[in-house]
């Protein structure tokens, strides 16, 4: 086996280090996890830099919350009451890849 030198680790990853004292380090669901000897706790142990696991965890958080069809709305609501008009989109923005159908039924009856 080859050496690898260590390398120092650099200030923004240093906030996610933390200290295992007794347990079995192992992989569940994708993500490093600590399993306790004397319970079988299981904690989760962050791994890379944290900004980057935040970021994963909202945009999660958005998709399954379909948090953007309620969050839109209330924006616009708010910049009508300031009477301030919505930002223009940006000239390289792209348009939908598949555009939503326009329904035909009521909304509650088989309608989008």
């Amino acid at each position: 086996m080859a050496f690898i030198p260590l390398k120092p680790i650099p200030i923004k990853d240093r906030n996610s280090m933390i200290f295992i004292g007794m347990g079995r380090i192992d992989v569940k669901d994708n993500a490093f996890v600590v399993i306790d000897e004397v319970n079988g706790e299981r904690m989760h142990i962050p791994v890379g830099s944290l900004d980057r696991q935040v970021r994963i965890a909202c945009r999660e958080k958005f998709r399954t919350d379909k948090i953007l069809k309620r969050l839109i709305p209330l924006i616009e609501e708010v910049l009508a009451a300031g009477e301030i008009s919505p930002p223009p989109p940006p000239a390289d923005a792209q348009p939908p890849a598949i555009p939503e159908p326009i329904s035909i039924g009521d909304i509650g009856h088989r309608s989008q």
